[in-house]
């Protein structure tokens, strides 16, 4: 029989405390749950129609740079203005035009270490087979140049290593076939050797094989048509996209169609071999392959997370019907996230990085879940004819669960929504999505929990829920020493005074966790307050000490563990295999900027539109001139600090010279220079010549692919140009490597302006190595301006929703205390500040907040007692906190490791840190919220009305006539 038909006759209600009065919102929810569970359920549903219907485009890791600053927008704009760009008429012929390499390396199991050499008999038959692999109708899908397939670039094709039958060789017929290579000197043949060979001990450490796959595909006219013209599919299956950016472009259908033919035999020959040599797949056909696989992998993760804080919140609440709708609630939370994200918020883009919130909405979700639980069982244990009356109940539990969860939603949210002011646009879009998230979960759970909670309430103990082979109530059990099962008079529905409260909290029966508190907790923290605060303020300097040396990333960003297949062809493509180990520097005339309006900053496949100089003159002889001139700057020896001087041109790569050394070998009639008008017929005819050094004939032919000549659409003349300089850091080099020398960089920039014609334009340098330098400045100003927006909104926050400045002053120190401790953690991890750093400190603000919030609350709501002085009052109301909140904090403290512990073992690195840093997080938020906070709440916490703002606005609007405000103190457990 249900709780209501119990309730008994006599029971008068004779005065109705504004604490018990019920909610008009919250008695629909009694009334009808599964009502609003359902149709929460189908809202969430129409969303994600609307999301598919409209098309879902997704980027793995979205854009890691810094738009909006000088030298990335400069890079996005060269970048741009180079890819190729084709009519919608334009008909190229089929597979005529690279759209993908598929890569393989060779390394020792030991890596790139001294003493390893992968030219041996048992490596070249690896090699052999792999290559074999990669042949396999290869011929359908290979760039094909003068109707012929480019051959895959590997030493066992270009050499002749007298393989027997099965494939083996012997190590004198090796030896002799590198000969051959080595002295026929081809660059893209040594380039297979790796830059480490060694021609006196003819040994390397890693060698590789290349293929090259053509675009457009059967069906298409142009490596740029989305629509499909093809009746029927190809031999490929494929006809394309059937709407423009929303089905698979020809270079992922390409991707796909490769991947299905190849990826499953490379990664068998990876595992059989792996005894032999390190086979590391390459190219940018299979890195994409791999980083999605590395996603998928710590999707289970994921999944595993999901278990885990299932049966956590299974365990504490005693209940799998609430464990199993607040995971639903969080699956719903997301579905509703990216329709806000996408077609609310109007992005384009979902990058995979944003199913982090996931991970941090299983906690805070959780965290929610016992807050409610906890204080619907607080409720009839304090009142216990609150049991008979449970539309009374609930709302009791509604405006005390849904004000604490507000503060920890808020300040979560706030952290992230934070992160929306970085200039990079990952960061911003995981900053919004999760910001929007943690609101959405609010909403729900102010709905849901209490729905679920009026269900589980009216099964009882009666109807039972079956798992792991066994049974538990379904429902809300009425404990057997339960007031209202043994009293026989009605007890009043009237709030007692703060002294003659009807189930003192000494009184209560409560449960393991409470017990601990009562007993052993509450007593230490108290007796050792001072030494609790001073080991917070010692752990506090380290962590200050620590927090100063932190420095931004010096390298280039890793995304995956190190260990990783993905990570390790990173490193070897850079080191071994790299084109040139010159980090080139382009200097541009003739652009101005990328228009962005309208444009998801995270889709890479669409940066902007490109905005020319209407400056720019190229028929001019004095602008002709100053690119000569400014090739000739950049030879001067006074640049040689910075300018590598490798080549016989000085290290400066200038179409400009070498379009006249081309006019004085050929026969064309070239006239004089400075070529005037000239110049537009000059160049094509130029970079057209198959005899030409520089254009290399048809396959640079199209106006459009020219690398350092562009046109403008608009007039079809040539609308930028620019000259190359070889610099002297590395390829990739790091932030810290680059900043050295940018300053020096930009003065050779200003001393080519300087020389400009009166009719000449600004040139403007570009290269990946100043986006460094402005990636790595941003970091620190985000983290900065992350932290101190952070604070400073939360202790807004604390001060409105608990009233009292006493309590929101150390609740943030104790915020910007664990803070800094954390920052401490991640220098003395040996952690530099990169994307992934700053994401998770700016995020631990409002993951910080959870515990500290729910204890001032809980302080603020404890009663008061006469005849106490306010020592005995503070240390009364400090015990009562730690009692009612202590099994919550340490439900939330569960639920939130429980689940960061499943994320250190993953591979994305931004994954595996945040997981290790939010773990660290909560163990010294959970530390410091009972040791520093509760200490000082022992020492001076506010008693009666002290430090009361409300008190202090009631003051004042009753000096200009305003009504009274009812302060903190009037409202018993606020």
């Amino acid at each position: 029989m249900s709780a209501e038909k119990q309730r008994p006759m006599s029971l008068t209600v004779r005065t109705v405390h504004p604490e018990f009065k019920t909610i008009r919102f919250v008695n629909w929810i009694w009334r009808y749950p599964w009502a609003f569970l359902s149709s929460i359920t189908v809202l969430a549903a129409i969303c994600g129609i609307i999301v598919l219907t409209g098309g879902v485009k997704t980027d793995t890791v979205g854009t890691f740079r810094p738009v909006g600053r000088q030298f990335t927008d400069q890079l996005d704009l060269s970048r741009q203005v180079a890819k190729p760009i084709y009519g919608q008429d334009q008909v190229v012929d089929q597979r005529t035009v690279q759209g993908g390499t598929g890569e393989l390396f060779f390394v020792s199991q030991a890596g790139r270490t001294s003493g390893t050499n992968v030219l041996t008999p048992e490596v070249l038959k690896v090699v052999k087979q792999a290559t074999d692999v990669l042949k396999t109708n290869y011929a359908d899908h290979c760039l094909l140049v003068s109707g012929s397939c480019t051959p895959i670039e590997s030493i066992t094709e270009i050499a002749d290593f007298d393989f027997d039958g099965d494939g083996n060789t012997t190590q004198d017929k090796i030896n002799q076939a590198v000969d051959q290579i080595v002295q026929r000197g081809d660059k893209s043949e040594l380039r297979l050797l790796g830059v480490s060979y060694d021609s006196t001990t003819r040994t390397s450490v890693a060698i590789a094989i290349r293929a090259k796959y053509g675009l457009p595909i059967a069906g298409f006219k142009n490596p740029d048509e989305r629509e499909t013209t093809c009746a029927t599919p190809n031999a490929l299956g494929l006809c394309g996209p059937k709407k423009d950016d929303q089905g698979r472009t020809q270079i992922s259908a390409l991707k796909s169609n490769i991947l299905n033919e190849y990826y499953s035999d490379v990664m068998k020959l990876r595992s059989d071999s792996s005894e032999i040599v390190n086979v590391v797949p390459a190219g940018d056909i299979f890195l994409g392959k791999g980083l999605e696989n590395a996603l998928l992998r710590d999707a289970i993760f994921l999944a595993a997370a999901f278990v885990a804080v299932f049966f956590l919140i299974a365990l504490f609440t005693k209940s799998f019907l609430i464990a199993t709708i607040s995971q639903i609630q969080i699956v719903l939370s997301f579905c509703f996230a990216v329709f806000m994200y996408l077609i609310v918020y109007g992005n384009t883009v979902l990058i995979y990085l944003q199913f982090l919130s996931l991970f941090v909405v299983l906690a805070v979700g959780a965290d929610g879940v016992f807050i409610f639980v906890d204080g619907w069982k607080r409720a009839a244990k304090e009142y216990p004819v609150l049991y008979y009356y449970p539309e009374r109940r609930l709302a009791w539990t509604f405006r005390h669960a849904a004000h604490a969860i507000l503060v920890t939603s808020l300040t979560t949210a706030v952290a992230f929504f934070a992160i929306a002011s970085s200039s990079i646009p990952s960061m911003r879009a995981i900053g919004i999505f999760s910001g929007t998230i943690i609101c959405i979960e609010y909403i729900l759970g102010i709905i849901c929990t209490p729905a679920v909670i009026a269900i589980w309430h009216r099964c009882g103990a009666d109807v039972l829920c079956c798992c792991c082979f066994r049974c538990c109530p379904c429902g809300e059990a009425m404990p057997q020493d339960h007031p209202m099962k043994i009293a026989k008079d009605a007890i009043p529905l009237e709030l007692p005074s703060k002294s003659e409260r009807v189930a003192p909290v000494e009184e209560v029966q409560w449960g393991k966790i409470e017990r601990v508190y009562d007993r052993h907790i509450t007593k230490y923290i108290n007796k050792w307050r001072f030494i609790w605060i001073g080991l917070s303020i010692v752990a506090f300097a380290i962590g200050i000490g620590f927090a100063t040396q932190l420095t931004p990333t010096q390298d280039s960003e890793e995304f995956v563990d190190p260990q990783h297949w993905v990570a390790q062809s990173d490193d070897l493509l850079i080191n071994e295999f790299s084109q040139t180990g010159a980090n080139t520097i382009s200097i541009v005339w003739g652009l101005d900027r990328l228009d962005k309006t309208g444009i998801d900053l995270n889709d890479t496949e669409n940066p902007g539109d490109v905005i020319y100089d209407d400056n720019f003159n190229a028929n001019s002889t004095a602008v002709q001139q100053h690119v000569l001139d400014a090739c000739n700057e950049a030879k001067d020896e006074k640049w040689t600090d910075i300018v590598a001087r490798e080549n016989e041109n000085n290290g400066v790569i200038c179409f400009m010279s070498q379009l006249q050394d081309w006019c004085a070998d050929t026969s064309f009639a070239c006239g004089t220079f400075p070529y005037g008008d000239r110049i537009q017929l000059l160049l094509v005819t130029f970079l057209a010549d198959s005899q030409s050094t520089y254009g290399g004939g048809q396959a640079n032919a199209d106006k459009n692919q020219l690398t350092s000549v562009g046109y403008d659409p608009r007039s079809q003349s040539i609308g930028w140009w620019s000259i190359k300089v070889q610099s002297r850091l590395p390829r990739r080099a790091g932030a810290a490597s680059a900043a050295k020398v940018v300053d020096r960089w930009e003065e050779l920039e200003a001393a080519i302006n300087a020389k400009k014609p009166s009719d000449g334009t600004d040139a403007f340098q570009i290269a990946f190595s100043w986006v460094a330098v402005e990636l790595s400045e941003d970091l620190v100003a985000g983290v900065i301006l992350g932290i101190v927006i952070s604070v400073c909104l939360g202790l807004v926050i604390m001060l409105v929703m608990t009233g009292n400045l006493v309590i929101g002053v150390f609740a943030s120190m104790t915020i910007a205390t664990n803070v800094t401790i954390l920052m401490g953690v991640v220098e003395m991890a040996g952690w530099d500040l990169g994307v992934f750093e700053s994401i998770s400190l700016q995020v631990l603000v409002g993951l910080s907040v959870d515990y500290v919030v729910h204890m001032s609350v809980a302080y603020m709501g404890a009663r008061e007692r006469h005849g106490m002085n306010n020592k005995q009052l503070r240390a009364s109301r400090a015990n009562q906190a730690l009692i009612a909140l202590g099994v919550s904090v340490v439900a939330g403290a569960s639920t939130t490791i429980g689940s960061m512990v499943l994320m250190v073992p993953a591979d994305i690195l931004l994954f595996r840190r945040f997981g290790i840093i939010v773990l660290t997080s909560s163990f010294t938020s959970f530390i410091l919220c009972h040791t520093f906070f509760m200490a000082f709440m022992y020492i001076v916490g506010p008693v009666k009305d002290q430090w009361d703002i409300r008190i202090w606005m009631q003051q004042l609007f009753k000096k200009v006539g305003w009504k009274k405000v009812q302060s903190t103190g009037d409202l018993e457990n606020r």
